[in-house]
């Protein structure tokens, strides 16, 4: 039975030699690695006699390499789950957090137009001139907030409440155009250091704004109409209408 020299073939450290005896090259690769073990290089077999032949064997380092990269693959595959399941909680939580902070803030229009309504219809037959100074700054700030807030979206039924009866409320009209024109009387190194005073010329800012916006949707609106009524006399004209 021919013999075999066996050895893995390492760059560095000590690898053990095997002299096998076995009925082929193939054989003795086996039974080095029955012997000695499996490790991850290559296995050289030397075939002694006259004609020296050298066979390099890899089947059990590629098999192991194959394992190592399937199992790195499952991995990975693994990791990107995980990190896709994560950002997607992420996704969910900041979503949540967001609905919360709406709900919240919803919450609060609703409680602060709730509680003006109630002082409002408490006060109702007292009017503008009977409520506290900081009362009627925080109604009137209130109120633009709700006129800003329209801008963005629909009101609350408790804030549509809130606008008419503040818009109604006894005297408040008439005490407002006398606030803004004792302001305008002031000399001016005077004027806008009342907090009150600047909610009032907020509101009306605010006012005048909303309107000029509704101007230039009418506007684009009208020449949005001109422009279709120019092309209906173009087509008219193409088929020879007159």
């Amino acid at each position: 039975m021919p013999m075999f020299k066996c050895r893995y073939l390492k760059s560095e450290g000590s690898s053990p030699h095997l002299t096998i005896d076995a009925e082929n090259e193939e054989q003795a690769y086996e039974k080095y690695l029955e012997q000695v073990g499996q490790e991850f290089f290559p296995v050289i077999v030397l075939k002694k006699g006259l004609r020296q032949a050298e066979y390099h064997f890899e089947n059990h380092y590629q098999e192991k390499k194959a394992e190592i990269e399937k199992k790195k693959a499952e991995i990975e595959k693994k990791k990107a789950e995980i990190e896709k399941t994560l950002k997607q909680n992420e996704i969910i939580e900041k979503e949540i957090e967001e609905e919360r902070i709406r709900n919240a803030i919803i919450e609060n229009r609703r409680s602060l137009s709730l509680k003006g309504i109630e002082i409002l219809e408490k006060k109702k037959n007292d009017g503008y001139f009977k409520l506290e100074t900081n009362e009627k700054i925080t109604f009137q700030e209130h109120f633009n907030n709700i006129i800003s807030e329209s801008e963005q979206g629909p009101l609350l039924s408790e804030e549509i409440n809130f606008i008419e009866r503040w818009l109604k409320f006894k005297h408040r009209e008439l005490g407002q155009t006398l606030l803004t024109q004792a302001e305008a009387q002031k000399p001016l190194s005077q004027q806008g250091q009342s907090e009150l005073a600047n909610t009032i010329f907020s509101g009306i800012a605010m006012g005048n704004l909303v309107k000029a916006n509704q101007l230039n949707e009418m506007r684009e609106m009208n020449q949005t109409m001109d422009e279709i009524a120019e092309d209906v006399e173009d087509v008219n004209e193409g088929f020879g209408f007159e």
